[in-house]
């Protein structure tokens, strides 16, 4: 299978509306038989009974057509099926065939709380190929990562007790070039890197600012607050991080070259889990906590540097389901072309999710992978952590405290998708982090 399609067939890419949202649809179409030629005629009284009968079923097929008996929809291998319920709708941007009709169906704007999700669609199976195996640091506990080109890994690590941190790591060789720590009272969580030519600052929401005060980017092993100090201002075309942290409502952002600290933020969640950037709308991201929700926080351009951070506002929270299924504990979040994968704790799986309907398009099961990590003294934790390079369409994933870092390509698999369900579902609660 192409890596390109992470297991969509075609050549199509993984970018922009397309983005394999996700499998190969198969539409069936209605179609109205013609009567055979070349058949002498019958009787007078058979040509008009066949009148009056023809007429009868016109007008049936007219009547039914209408409430949309006879309108058709993609076949359940399309992994982008609508969950609204109308006739007719197969998937988002594909056709849809009412009687031997075609037109196109645009993508419908979602902005409820909790999007209803289609019971009867059957989400997608997918295992894996692993294509490069490369270093990471084993004592990583890794809860954010993102790709920064050329082959960089930025990641964000969790410490009980401190410290976490914020750190940028060679790609081939696994060498931590720099490093930044966290006062011991954050547990650091979700970390993506915002659309290039966001700026944020005290000065308003610009796409570029006057230069502030810097401090210097440390290297491997020291240490710097990003909590306090002063609030930084940023260059023209700075690429930024954004930090969130556990069961707390702060983040941080980072220039994501030197990962020098420039501002942070509150969020309107009590916690804080995975984090990731809107597909749809750059102003937005994506957050998780231990709940069953998508929640989306606008952006905003005044940050603070400690006591007085604003907090950015709710923009929507959409629930993800996997049929009747609530699926919790979302954790590790990545934007890949218009999904958003994550993984679920405590398994080795990643969900596909659509973020307009929060319905769950497929299951990657990853099982097995862990075991392929290079022997080290700390054995290896649950799988979190998962980086797309967009532009060479490349998919990195590693675990927390893992020796290395896939690169992986995805293969539709054979398995069941109610065995699948029982390896990838996540526990309705986590008691032993007190989520009940």
């Amino acid at each position: 299978m192409r890596r390109g399609t992470h297991g969509k067939q075609g050549a199509r890419t993984e970018s922009g509306s397309q983005r394999e949202h996700m499998q190969d649809t198969t539409e069936s179409s209605s179609q109205m038989t013609r009567a055979s030629r070349g058949k002498p005629p019958g009787g007078r009284g058979v040509r008009v009974l066949g009148v009056l009968g023809l007429c009868a079923t016109a007008v049936v097929v007219s009547v039914v057509a209408r409430h949309g008996a006879l309108t058709t929809t993609g076949g359940a291998g399309d992994g982008r099926v609508s969950s609204f319920n109308t006739p007719g709708v197969t998937a988002f941007g594909e056709t849809t065939t009412t009687l031997g009709e075609s037109h196109e169906v645009p993508r419908p704007k979602t902005d409820t709380t909790a999007s209803e999700t289609s019971t009867s669609f059957l989400p997608k199976v997918w295992t894996y190929k692993v294509i490069n195996k490369y270093p990471h640091d084993a004592n990583a506990f890794t809860q954010g990562l993102a790709y920064q080109s050329p082959d960089v890994l930025v990641e964000s690590t969790g410490s009980v007790g401190g410290p976490s941190t914020v750190r940028s790591a060679d790609l081939i060789s696994g060498k931590v070039v720099l490093k930044r720590e966290l006062p011991t009272e954050f547990f650091a969580e979700g970390l993506t890197k915002l659309p290039r030519g966001t700026a944020v600052g005290n000065k308003g929401y610009v796409k570029g600012m006057e230069v502030g005060k810097r401090d210097s980017a440390t290297t491997e092993g020291a240490g710097s607050d990003p909590g306090g100090g002063d609030l930084l201002g940023i260059e023209s075309g700075v690429d930024l991080l954004a930090q969130i942290v556990w069961k707390k409502n702060v983040g941080f952002l980072y220039d994501a070259a030197t990962l020098t600290k420039v501002g942070s933020f509150k969020t309107p969640l009590q916690d804080g889990w995975g984090l990731t950037t809107d597909p749809y709308d750059p102003d937005n991201i994506i957050l998780t906590d231990a709940t069953d929700l998508l929640t989306f926080v606008k952006v905003m351009g005044n940050t603070g540097s400690g006591s007085n951070d604003p907090e950015w506002p709710l923009v929507k929270q959409v629930k993800i389901r996997d049929g009747e299924r609530s699926i919790r504990f979302a954790n590790e979040l990545e934007t890949v072309g218009d999904e958003i994968w994550a993984n679920v704790i405590e398994t080795e799986c990643i969900v596909r999710i659509d973020p307009a309907s929060g319905q769950v398009l497929g299951w990657i099961d990853l099982q097995g992978l862990r075991k392929q990590c290079d022997p080290s003294q700390t054995p290896p934790n649950v799988m979190n952590g998962i980086a797309y390079d967009a532009a060479n369409d490349r998919i990195f994933v590693t675990g927390k405290k893992w020796s290395n870092v896939f690169e992986v390509t995805l293969e539709q698999s054979d398995a069941s998708l109610s065995e699948t369900r029982k390896k990838c579902w996540p526990a309705v609660t986590l008691p032993q982090y007190g989520y009940l």
